[in-house]
């Protein structure tokens, strides 16, 4: 291990505050009530039962017992995470959600194994926050004939590793989805792009349709900005009533008005025959775009590799920051961070590299992300892997 590696585990330990474990039982308002009482760095052990609204403007650890459900009122978001300050960390573990919203939060938000339920027209928030926001095996929300979703706008650095979701909305925020699953919903496209960055490696997502009209919708809808695709992605157009008119134009996987679209040779589409993967006035580049996964266990960590056969990746790992639009691509890490392998990648274009670490502390936010130099000389950034180590 190296000497800049164990530095960066031993900073992230000497900032963690003091901490009391606080449980929490009886439902109603007592969760609400133990947030007021409790301090940054607190823990909330929260026992089954149904809770009422809550609201959190502080660095805390919810840890939901399977059996908590937080649920408001109709059309409500149930836990609402407001002005997370900088240095602080929110994190919320488990448990059934009726929505959950973070707005404005300068330090760091995780959503771990959340799960959403599945109501009519529930919008989850994530809102101008300039601070990370990791979510993490968040599922639910799903269902066909659900309509909740998840608005992103206005933040710097927000991913969503593993997990099925409901829609998701992207305005003006730079957004990374690892291995992530959109279902078909009704009445909505997987993935709606309005303007920002956004990454995908791995994972599927879906187009929908309204039930009650000869409407098809894509995969993804992209307005104006920059779409990254890579680490074999599955885009999947919807295609219900070409069954009865067979005659109708349908739609693309990918339908992108404008902005820059970047595809992976590893990337497909599911699209009615004679319908294109990507349709509308954006730039489409076809290059390999390099992607990891991060597997991380107490002492090790393993790196799942995939790039250009013949380049080598150096790939680094440190605490999060707001992405670097560089020529080559978007960094996530300080230029300076300290690097976990250099790996010469084979002609089968994977490699897996395991090392050894010390115990990062809980709930830690870590970014991983490779840059490929490629046998002709190219510098390409690849999909960084934004991971809570536990």
């Amino acid at each position: 291990m190296s000497v800049r590696v164990a530095s960066v585990l031993l900073l992230l330990a000497s900032v963690l505050p003091a901490q009391v474990v606080i449980p929490v039982m009886g439902g109603g308002a007592a969760l609400q009530q133990a947030v007021l009482a409790a301090s940054p760095g607190d823990i909330l052990d929260v026992h089954p039962g149904n809770y009422s609204s809550v609201t959190v403007t502080r660095g805390l650890r919810l840890l939901l017992q399977p059996g908590v459900q937080i649920v408001g009122g109709p059309y409500t978001v149930s836990l609402t995470i407001s002005a997370i300050p900088a240095g602080e960390t929110l994190v919320v573990a488990g448990g059934r959600l009726q929505g959950i919203s973070a707005l404005g939060c300068a330090g760091t938000v995780v959503w771990d194994g959340i799960y959403i339920l599945e109501n009519f027209f529930d919008v989850s928030w994530i809102d101008g926050c300039t601070g990370p926001v990791a979510c993490q095996g968040v599922q639910g929300g799903a269902s066909y004939f659900a309509q909740s979703r998840i608005q992103v706008r206005d933040c710097s650095q927000v991913s969503f590793h593993g997990g099925t979701l409901p829609s998701v909305r992207v305005t003006n925020s730079t957004v990374t989805f690892h291995g992530v699953v959109i279902p078909k919903h009704n009445t909505a496209s997987g993935l709606a792009i309005d303007s920002g960055s956004v990454s995908i490696a791995g994972g599927s997502m879906a187009g929908g349709n309204f039930f009650s009209l000869p409407v098809e919708l894509p995969g993804i809808s992209m307005t104006q900005g920059t779409l990254v695709l890579t680490d074999g992605a599955l885009i999947i157009a919807e295609t219900y009533w070409h069954a009865f008119y067979p005659s109708s134009p349908g739609v693309s996987a990918i339908e992108a008005g404008s902005g820059t679209v970047v595809l992976d040779p590893s990337v497909s589409f599911v699209t009615w025959p004679g319908t294109s993967g990507v349709s509308g006035g954006a730039n489409v580049t076809n290059r390999s775009v390099p992607s990891l996964a991060m597997l991380r266990q107490p002492g090790a960590f393993h790196l799942a590799l995939r790039a250009e056969p013949g380049s080598v990746l150096f790939t680094a790992w440190n605490l999060p920051l707001p992405a670097i639009h560089l020529p080559f691509g978007e960094l996530w890490l300080d230029p300076a961070s300290p690097v976990l392998a250099v790996t010469a990648m084979p002609a089968s274009g994977r490699a897996v590299v395991s090392g050894s670490l010390p115990v990062a502390p809980p709930f830690q936010v870590l970014v991983a992300q490779s840059l490929a130099w490629t046998a002709a000389g190219e510098l390409l950034l690849g999909v960084p892997d934004r991971v809570v180590w536990d």
